[in-house]
């Protein structure tokens, strides 16, 4: 046991009182410089207030409304759960290409690539294999898990292109009582653009390395009598070589994988609005060829995997 007399106990009371003491002639000192400098100058700095007008003039991107929590719109501050959203116009500034880059700048996602599927998982929690299936994936409020093994959709094979959704809602957390299966790890909720939010013809063509492209069609406009949105959107992503070391032998090319991470994808998507009905419909379809040798396959040998909806 230690012992200390009332002097030790003194010192760091001390200490505290001559750094606010310090603080205090520093905070009256800036005082004074600014009133010298503001009164020799008449008024404020004027570079200083162009500095404020600036950035107050930058862009804002947020949506103050949610529909994943509770199943009907209602403002994020009176949301029974703390919603995570993206708006079109953060996905815009911020270049996101898929579902899986947009959940993965929120808080508390993170995604794995197997060569096959990206998969998501929060918290640290995503077990290899598991394809998303805890992790509830809504279009509309509709579910889009498939059926057999209730996986998720987030790559290129999410059947919606990310020019026609107009924000991203994650809700972390069990949600199965509103949801039922899926909704262990959380719920993400992709609401798509209304046909007033779509006018003309839009077209975007993208060139990246590795010779990918991708080319998207959105048309919005009134067809008999009611607001319709179409949208067409074809991407193509050229393999390239791979090594892989498990592989490195004579009879299976080294190890290298000759243009066997090729992967393309068409989608269609249309939504038509008479007053309060709404009709939406769409069809989409990946191909992508699996470089990895899954499930026996022979390696550096074609082995597409199709995933339609």
């Amino acid at each position: 046991m230690s012992r200390s007399n009332s002097s030790d106990r003194c010192q760091p009371l001390q200490l505290v009182f001559r750094h606010l003491q310090v603080v205090a002639l520093a905070l009256s000192a800036t005082t004074q410089l600014y009133a010298q400098t503001a009164g020799s100058s008449g008024g404020p700095d004027p570079v200083a207030i162009d500095e404020l007008e600036r950035l107050l003039s930058q862009p804002v991107y947020g949506e103050s409304r949610a529909s994943a929590a509770s199943k009907h719109s209602q403002d994020l501050e009176r949301a029974p759960a703390a919603v995570v959203v993206r708006t079109s116009g953060e996905i815009r500034a911020q270049g996101y290409r898929t579902l899986a880059e947009v959940l993965e700048s929120m808080p508390g996602i993170h995604t794995h690539y197997d060569r096959a599927y990206v998969t998501g998982g929060v918290r640290g929690i995503n077990r290899p294999g598991d394809y998303s299936s805890r992790l509830l994936i809504l279009i509309d409020g509709t579910r889009i898990n498939e059926a057999l093994y209730e996986s998720g959709p987030i790559g290129l094979e999410f059947p919606l292109d990310i020019g026609l959704i107009d924000r991203v809602e994650f809700v972390p957390g069990p949600g199965s009582a509103l949801y039922g299966s899926s909704a262990v790890l959380g719920v993400v909720n992709v609401i798509t653009r209304t046909p007033s939010q779509a006018h003309g013809l839009t077209v975007t063509a993208a060139v990246g390395t590795d010779a990918n492209r991708k080319l998207s069609l959105a048309w919005g406009g009134d067809l008999a009598g009611a607001r319709l949105l179409l949208g067409v959107a074809s991407e193509n992503r050229p393999g390239h070589d791979l090594y892989f070391p498990e592989f490195d032998s004579e009879d299976t090319n080294r190890g290298v994988a000759h243009d066997a991470d090729g992967e393309r994808a068409t989608k269609v998507y249309a939504k038509a609005r008479w007053t309060a009905l709404t009709l939406t419909a769409g069809a989409s379809e990946r191909v992508k060829n699996i470089p990895t040798a899954s499930y026996g396959a022979q390696f550096n040998s074609p082995n597409p995997w199709t995933d339609q909806y």
